[in-house]
């Protein structure tokens, strides 16, 4: 096992949502994990765990 996941159902469909708001908001580039992950009240490394890059 990786230790990475890119499955999490519902987790992983609200980060993506979330992270759509926040670049219509801000732009891909403006948008950073600090403010998905205060927006989510995740970690960065849940995030990470769900995403293993920013692509």
């Amino acid at each position: 096992m990786s230790g990475h996941s890119e499955t999490g159902g519902p987790t992983r469909q609200r980060l993506i949502d979330v992270a759509i708001e926040l670049f219509k908001q801000h732009s891909v580039a403006g948008t950073s994990l600090q403010m998905i992950s205060e927006e989510l009240g995740l970690t960065k490394s849940a995030i990470y765990h769900h995403f293993r890059t920013r692509d």
